[in-house]
């Protein structure tokens, strides 16, 4: 299954994504509550239970450390980034991307592509030029964008550079399989409350290719993108990292200034990047098996 791209301004006007991004604003700013609640594999003392996105935050855990210790983590290895991109330093750069696939225990098919640039001398550009792309700071044509981000393409987005991309810049998440599975989640549960009984072209977002994937347990009429699919699955994975920045910050500009604790946008968006992983870790399957939905 291939993703319909959808160039930028044209994406957020499209019915369902507007639709679909009005229903998750109101998630987001917790005038509706979630339900998601699960036991981790690797804690299971403590329990994961939540209603909105500002506790997904507060619970949030990754490598042993809270929030606030990842965002000190995250700050840092983005400022690796800034530097070298300012001291025009190619192998800083490859060292601090490098970094965060370490921090986010994630390699496959990023080294190779990491150094193939650097030793070519443009692993700088490339970085900042995708990331623009992915954020959707840089406006591009469908064609154009087969041609950088699809398999034998100049660019790669996938489980490693999207961490990257996402150090790179403040407009962009980091788009893992336990983001997706959120998404698809939030997606099905939209899809269900407004009598939706297919999944738009606009709402597809690739799944991991594990029991994350909300599809498995769901009518077929609702069948997400999937990793399995390896021929496409670089380029969707792009397309759905591209779809939803742009869906989130336009959510982050309209949110109150003190949500999550915080008055900065771009540590909001990290904060609703936070809670999506956490509400990630596993499909809702029991809730599903009570009511028809996921976490609404």
């Amino acid at each position: 299954m291939r993703l319909d791209y959808i160039e930028n301004d044209q994406y957020l006007h499209s019915e369902y994504a507007l639709k679909f991004t009005s229903f998750l604003h109101q998630i987001i700013h917790g005038k509706r509550n979630i339900y998601c609640q699960y036991v981790p594999k690797k804690d299971k003392r403590n329990m994961f239970s939540i209603t909105s996105f500002e506790e997904g935050v507060k619970q949030y855990i990754w490598a042993g450390k809270s929030f606030s210790e990842t965002k000190s983590v995250i700050e840092k290895l983005s400022y690796n980034l800034s530097l070298a991109i300012k001291e025009n330093d190619e192998l800083m750069m490859l060292q601090g991307a490098l970094s965060i696939l370490e921090w986010g225990q994630v390699y496959r098919g990023c080294i190779d592509w990491l150094l193939q640039h650097s030793k070519n001398d443009q692993l700088i550009s490339s970085i900042i030029n995708s990331s623009n792309i992915i954020s959707g700071s840089t406006y591009i044509s469908e064609s154009e964008f087969i041609k950088l981000f699809d398999r034998d393409g100049t660019y790669r987005c996938n489980s490693g550079t999207t961490k990257i991309f996402a150090m790179c810049s403040s407009k962009s998440i980091i788009y893992d399989g336990r983001v997706a599975c959120a998404i698809g989640m939030l997606v099905h549960d939209f899809l269900i409350e407004n009598d939706i009984d297919y999944l738009p072209h606009e709402l597809n977002f690739l799944m991991d290719a594990t029991q994350r994937d909300t599809s498995k347990y769901t009518p077929p009429s609702y069948l997400f993108a999937s990793k399995k699919d390896v021929t496409n699955s670089l380029y969707n994975q792009a397309v759905s990292n591209l779809k939803i920045n742009l869906i989130l910050q336009h959510i982050v500009n309209q949110l109150p200034s003190d949500l999550f604790g915080s008055s900065s946008p771009k540590e909001q968006f990290r904060a609703i990047e936070a809670s999506m992983f956490m509400i990630g870790y596993q499909v809702n399957v029991k809730r599903y098996e009570m009511t028809g939905r996921f976490l609404i």
